[in-house]
């Protein structure tokens, strides 16, 4: 997983709300995340939207993020910010990548909050 990656899971963890220990490493397979639900802060499951479907539509729901099939094979994903709209055209044919770097988009803007 590229640092890029591991920057964009971060800022989409926020976005959406999901309690996760900074100082645990984030792994190949994703970051650790606070199950929903959980009753402890240590009872944590790996998350990954960028690869798992599960996960990026678990962010859609959330975010209530929209994606759109492109003609040329790519996607958009869009989203209501505080300010307008966010949208993300996809370089590749990944929706979860697509749907992630909307989040990304999102949690960055709530740095400043």
């Amino acid at each position: 997983m590229t640092t890029n990656t591991k920057e964009l899971l971060t800022l989409a963890a926020r976005a959406a709300g999901k309690l996760y220990d900074p100082t645990r490493r984030i792994k190949k397979e994703g970051m650790w995340v606070v199950r929903e639900g959980a009753r402890h802060q240590d009872d944590m499951v790996l998350w990954n939207p960028a690869t798992n479907s599960g996960d990026s539509w678990d962010l859609q729901v959330k975010l209530r993020i929209s994606l759109t099939y492109n003609a040329d094979g790519t996607w958009t994903a869009y989203a209501l910010a505080d300010d307008g709209f966010v949208g993300i055209n996809a370089d590749d044919t990944d929706p979860n990548m697509a749907v992630l770097l909307v989040a990304a988009e999102l949690g960055k803007a709530m740095e400043g909050v």
